[in-house]
């Protein structure tokens, strides 16, 4: 059950009971490390161009959409159960409609979707120990 489980947590898959488990786990408490990790960003750019990996159910990229007000915001999310649930979000929705947000099932390891030199955040939290093999992400963040 062990291993089930830590695979979901990397993607929940959503209509199943493990998924269904591993979701409720992830959207659990208040988000309050989230939003702590947000309120210790300082950015200089009005406007900015920000990119969250594994935004799940979406403390922080609520966080940084309040404080910063971005042009451009890129939820890459492996996790069909958190983008459907994101999706869904009256929020966000409206965010999606001004293509202010756009939410991508992509793994972080190829954004070529985004243009080079375009970004002035990338965001990561609670998520690198999924990163693997780390290099390879950081390589394309870089």
């Amino acid at each position: 059950m062990g291993a089930s489980l830590a695979k979901q947590m990397r993607s929940p898959e959503p209509g199943t009971c493990m998924g269904w488990m591993a979701q409720k786990i992830m959207s659990s408490g208040s988000g309050v490390d989230s939003v702590d990790a947000v309120s210790a960003l300082k950015l200089a750019v009005d406007a900015p161009t920000i990119v969250e990996l594994g935004p799940g159910a979406g403390y922080a990229m609520r966080s940084m959409i309040s404080s910063f007000s971005p042009s451009r915001f890129y939820g890459i999310e492996i996790s069909d159960a958190f983008r459907e649930s994101l999706s869904k979000d009256a929020e966000f929705k409206a965010l999606i409609e001004k293509e202010v947000l756009s939410l991508h099932g992509d793994d972080a390891k190829d954004l070529s979707f985004i243009t080079d030199n375009s970004v002035d955040l990338i965001f990561a939290h609670n998520v690198i120990y999924f990163l693997d093999p780390l290099d390879a992400y950081l390589k394309e963040a870089h």
